[in-house]
Parts: C-alpha cells; structure tokens; sequence
C-alpha cells in the first residue's frame, strides 16, 4: 500500500495556490495540515511557509496573532453570535 503524501511538502498546483491566499483558504489548509503535525503550531507554520512561497510574505506576524484571528473566524464560520460591548 501507499504512503500518504504530505501536503507540507509537496509542490501546490495553481487552483491550491490561489486558494490559499484567501483567508478561509489559509485556515481550511490548515485544518488540513494538522493531520500531519503534533501540534497546532507545528500545522500553523506549515501553512505560513507555503504562503509566503505563494505570496512572498507571512499573512500573520505571528502563532498569538493567527490564533485570535482563527477563532474569530470560527464563531463567524459557526454562526455563533457577536457579544455587544
């Protein structure tokens, strides 16, 4: 039987590439890589690589900033209501 390709660390073909400099794009390729990673930073980092190799640099300044940014974009993604201030 086969090996399971790594999608870290093969090349991106030009619909991926495109799709990956989306935001929901971002975090859908990286849901997909925490399959291959022993943590959620490992995975986070991963899909920054193969963005800045798309797009010539990092979407976020860092792990922190991408997890606010992710879990905004869940509840958003759920439908979970904003709280008011």
């Amino acid at each position: 039987m086969k090996e399971p390709t790594n999608p870290a660390t093969t090349r991106l073909d030009a619909n991926t590439s495109r799709f990956i400099s989306t935001p929901a794009g971002f975090y859908d390729r990286y849901i997909l890589l925490l399959a291959y990673y022993e943590t959620n930073e490992q995975a986070y980092e991963a899909t920054e690589r193969q963005y800045a190799e798309i797009v010539g640099r990092r979407r976020f300044k860092g792990y922190e900033s991408f997890k606010s940014s992710y879990s905004q974009w869940g509840k958003r993604r759920s439908g979970t209501p904003r709280r008011r201030r």
